[in-house]
């Protein structure tokens, strides 16, 4: 599958997993979180045998990386869902409601902001794997996967079929 087409896949199963998410589904939904949380983690950039060839990553650095990103993608689910908070936000401004506008501006910029701090803590973790070597090669060879958030967010520079990724990053977190 080219790197586009599994970031849409990846993007698609991260969105069904974490509506999965409900605590009143959670324990029907069980088999499918795990298998779809499996797909997640395996796509990932450390489990592409080029990147593990170039790196020269071991077996234990990958499998902490999956637990990582693992705890992370269990962790962000249990974030305070931001849907329909914009557009409270927009029937607020449009109604004049100025002081209930700043509170729901607060609450998204605060939603907002726990992510960041999630999806940064991830990539902090996942380097400090790495080690002295590894991490300048992986600057040096693939900036653009050091470059970008973890994991990756749908954009229409992603969704183009593109044909060599291996030093361009456009596989997943």
């Amino acid at each position: 599958m080219k790197a586009s087409s599994r970031t849409i896949v990846i993007i698609s199963a991260v969105l069904l997993f974490s509506s999965s998410m409900l605590p009143a589904r959670a324990a029907e939904n069980a088999p499918e979180r795990a298998d779809q949380l499996k797909k997640l983690v395996s796509a990932a950039w450390w489990n592409n045998p080029a990147k593990v060839k170039d790196l020269g990553l071991t077996p234990n650095q990958r499998t902490r990386m999956n637990d990582e990103l693992a705890t992370y993608l269990e962790a962000i689910t249990s974030l305070k869902p931001q849907e329909g908070i914009t557009t409270k936000l927009n029937d607020a401004l449009v109604a004049g409601s100025w002081d209930n506008a700043r509170e729901l501006a607060k609450e998204l910029a605060a939603g907002r902001t726990d992510r960041t701090l999630q999806r940064s803590n991830l990539k902090i973790t996942i380097m400090s794997l790495l080690a002295g070597e590894q991490r300048e090669f992986f600057a040096k060879e693939y900036p653009r996967l050091l470059e970008r958030q973890w994991p990756q967010s749908p954009s229409p520079k992603n969704r183009q079929n593109k044909t060599d990724t291996k030093k361009r990053g456009d596989e997943n977190a």
